[in-house]
C-alpha cells in the first residue's frame, strides 16, 4: 500500500468518526428533547439488604428488575405439567440501539415470557410479549 493510500484511509476513518460522533449527538438531543434526559439510574439503594415491603414492587430508578412464577401442575385427568411465568422490566435511560437512545422507543419497557411443559409428552411451549410506552 502506498503513501496516498494510506492517507486517503486515515481520512476517511477521520471522517466516518466525525460524522457518527455529529449524528449520535443529534439523536441525543433528539431523545432529550422527546423522553427527557437519561437518568443515573442510581437511587442509593441499590447496594442495601432486601428491606420488605420497599422490595416487594418495581424500583423507579432500577435498570433491570424481574419477577417470575414457577411450579408444577396436575390436571383432573392426571396430565403433569410445569410452568414459568416472567415479567421484566428494562429502563432504556443508558441503554442505545448502534447510536440511537432507546429511550425513544420506550422507557420502560416490559417483557413477558410464558412457558409450559407437557410432562407426559414430553414436549415444551412458550410465548413472549413486549410492551413500551403503554
Amino acid at each position: 500500500m502506498g503513501k496516498n493510500e494510506d492517507l486517503f484511509d486515515d481520512t476517511n476513518d477521520n471522517v466516518f468518526e466525525s460524522l457518527q460522533r455529529s449524528a449520535t449527538e443529534i439523536f441525543e438531543e433528539i431523545a432529550e428533547t422527546l423522553a427527557g434526559p437519561a437518568e443515573s439510574l442510581r437511587d442509593g439503594t441499590e447496594f442495601d439488604p432486601v428491606t420488605l415491603p420497599r422490595d416487594l414492587y418495581a424500583h423507579a430508578n432500577a435498570q433491570t428488575e424481574w419477577w417470575y412464577y414457577t411450579g408444577h401442575g396436575e390436571t383432573a385427568e392426571g396430565e403433569r405439567f410445569g410452568f414459568e411465568l416472567v415479567f421484566f422490566k428494562r429502563r432504556t435511560d443508558l441503554d442505545k440501539l448502534s447510536m440511537i437512545p432507546m429511550r425513544i422507543l420506550g422507557n420502560p419497557i416490559y417483557f413477558a415470557h410464558f412457558a409450559l411443559t407437557d410432562l407426559d409428552l414430553e414436549s415444551f411451549f412458550y410465548a413472549h410479549r413486549q410492551s413500551s410506552n403503554g
